[in-house]
């Protein structure tokens, strides 16, 4: 009769075991968490006053 092969059994918590091996291989193993943060915003633009025309009395 031919071999028994059992199934493969499916990952309840994929990543988990990548991570790990990332880990041991002396990766961080934190480099999948943060995929789905935006990057930080750039600081907004310093506000500039509009220069003010000099106001001569008596004109």
């Amino acid at each position: 009769p031919p071999p028994v092969v059992a199934p493969p059994v499916p990952e309840e918590r994929p990543g988990i075991l990548q991570r790990i091996r990332d880990r041991l291989s002396g990766g961080n193993d934190l480099s999948g968490v943060n995929d789905n943060v935006p990057p930080p915003a750039a600081p907004p633009a310093p506000v500039v006053p509009p220069p003010v025309p000099p106001v001569f009395p008596g004109q």
